[in-house]
């Protein structure tokens, strides 16, 4: 029963740390801190986007909205829950964006209306609670085979971090 609480103490020291020393300028400890979260924040936004090179755009923006905002961090939960929501949150974004741009095909209004018999906005909704009753059903399959899934090697995480910190240093050369 003390296991738990002692160790949420470790892992708030251990995030307070990285962030105090990132916040600090250390550069390493902001690498650091992407190896540690690069597989998680990767799956999470390969699973929102369902594309590998759009993932890696989603986390490496995640990355540096996080650095920008990380004197904000609050602590209030662990950093790598604050990490996978700041990389949901840019995945999604990105997923709006792509379905707003193809629902802005123009199509026949009159002939959907005509074929179904139901007004447009019924159809939208009975498309995205099937699309989401169909995720659901499948989220236990997918869940179990996470960690072969999307292998993680080197060369991506190397990509990402590289990523990151090229726009850093770009936008602050000292």
């Amino acid at each position: 029963m003390q296991t738990q609480p002692v160790l949420r103490s470790v892992e708030r020291t251990a995030d307070s740390d990285i962030i105090a020393r990132t916040l600090a300028g250390d550069m390493r400890a902001l690498e650091a801190l992407m190896r540690l979260h690069n597989r998680t924040l990767y799956r999470t936004a390969r699973a929102i986007l369902r594309d590998d090179a759009e993932a890696q755009d989603v986390v490496q923006e995640a990355y540096l909205q996080a650095y920008r905002a990380l004197g904000s961090f609050r602590g209030e939960s662990k950093l790598s829950t604050w990490l996978v929501r700041i990389t949901a949150n840019v995945a999604l974004m990105r997923r709006r964006r792509e379905v707003r741009a193809a629902l802005a095909i123009p199509i026949d209004r009159a002939a959907d209306a005509a074929a179904l018999g139901i007004p447009e906005a019924t159809v939208r909704t009975r498309y995205f609670r099937a699309r989401d009753l169909l995720r659901a059903s499948m989220a236990g399959d997918i869940d179990m085979t996470l960690d072969d899934a999307f292998a993680f090697a080197g060369l991506r995480c190397d990509r990402i971090v590289g990523g990151v910190l090229a726009v850093l240093r770009r936008n602050d050369p000292s």
